[in-house]
């Protein structure tokens, strides 16, 4: 049986702070990613809920060699399966764009 290999999730609030530190979130990973010559597979996204009020940021299993600096400055990031690319409100956000493409 193969293993999965998985992403990894951090909670972030609707609200001003949650914002701000998901705008952080997103500069850091662009830095960091653009640092290391934009790897395959290295890619951001976020899940927003109904009514469009940001809820979680997930990173690509591929992202955590590259992005340990982002790992260890916010926290807590869990580790979870890959969200599934039909989920209606998960959009790209920064990284290699082909990821979730089938």
């Amino acid at each position: 049986m193969q293993r999965m290999t998985l992403w990894r999730a951090a909670a972030v609030g609707c609200d001003h702070s949650g914002y701000a530190l998901r705008d952080q979130i997103v500069r850091d990973f662009k830095r960091c990613y653009l640092q290391t010559s934009k790897p395959t597979g290295v890619a951001l996204f976020e899940l927003t809920d109904s009514a469009g009020d940001l809820s979680s940021l997930y990173l690509t299993p591929e992202a955590m060699p590259h992005c340990t600096s982002l790992l260890e400055a916010y926290q807590p990031w869990i580790e979870c399966l890959p969200p599934h690319p039909s989920i209606a409100h998960l959009s790209w956000i920064a990284g290699d764009q082909n990821v979730l493409r089938y």
